[in-house]
């Protein structure tokens, strides 16, 4: 048992973990949570978002917020808004705001 521990030991030396800091996101998800065009043939709501501290957060609010019936596009945005455009007929602005409010501990309000 000693000899698998020093030989452990001797593999590990010189070796440094890296913890990942919070804001180490990917800028490509910040990206890809704002990419696209807004069609101009569906009603277009806006929030405020608090509590996104990366694109990470951007992108899985935008994959939760999709997966809602009637939504066409949503767009996240760094700057602590999300724009979705959506089919009147099939969802509202309040089951898109409870939709998104699943996505994690992040706060929205229609503006």
């Amino acid at each position: 048992m000693f000899r698998i521990l020093a030989l452990v030991a001797t593999l590990c030396a010189g070796m440094t973990l890296a913890v990942p800091a919070a804001d180490a996101c990917p800028m490509a998800d910040a990206k890809m949570a704002a990419a696209g065009d807004l069609p101009k043939d569906a009603s277009l709501v806006r929030y405020s978002v608090e509590g996104m501290t990366c694109g990470s957060c951007a992108l899985k609010i935008r994959e939760v917020v999709e997966q809602l019936k009637g939504v066409k596009m949503v767009l996240v945005h760094m700057d602590g808004t999300m724009e979705v455009a959506f089919d009147d007929k099939l969802t509202n602005a309040d089951a898109i705001m409870a939709s998104a409010t699943t996505a994690g501990e992040y706060k929205f309000k229609k503006v």
